[in-house]
């Protein structure tokens, strides 16, 4: 059911409570999540996001979502789930994700390489998107 309203709805996100309300974001990048759950408190369901690195996997522990699909996938952020017994469905898992113009690591992926606790990561998460968007 996520996959197919994920694809019908041509999202990069979608977050998918039990009772059938949906959120579709369209842009690209982490902060869509980031805002959903550490703004807007979105708590438990399921996630469907084009693209899942380390700070998507910690933002899932942090909002206690149940399932995570993903075409694109970190190793790392695999890990996190595994360890976390947060059951995902992945099309690809690859070493590491790339930046926009695929000549490094994207940034939150490297800002949390070897970052392994969820309140650690959430804080870092949250300066990095802060800083940002000083408004």
């Amino acid at each position: 059911m996520i996959k197919s309203l994920f694809y019908e709805k041509k999202a990069r996100l979608l977050l998918f409570q039990k009772g059938g309300e949906y959120v579709v974001d369209r842009r690209p990048g982490l902060l869509p999540l980031w805002e959903k759950v550490r703004q807007e408190g979105w708590k438990g369901g399921f996630l469907a996001d084009r693209v899942l690195g380390r700070g998507a996997a910690f933002l899932v522990l942090d909002a206690g979502i149940e399932f995570v699909f993903s075409p694109l996938m970190s190793q790392g952020a695999e890990s996190i789930l595994k360890n976390s017994n947060i059951p995902y469905e992945a099309l690809e898992v690859v070493p590491v994700i790339k930046n926009r113009d695929g000549t490094a690591s994207c940034p939150v992926e490297k800002l949390l390489e070897d970052i392994i606790d969820k309140e650690e990561a959430c804080s870092l998460l949250d300066e990095f998107f802060q800083k940002k968007d000083p408004g």
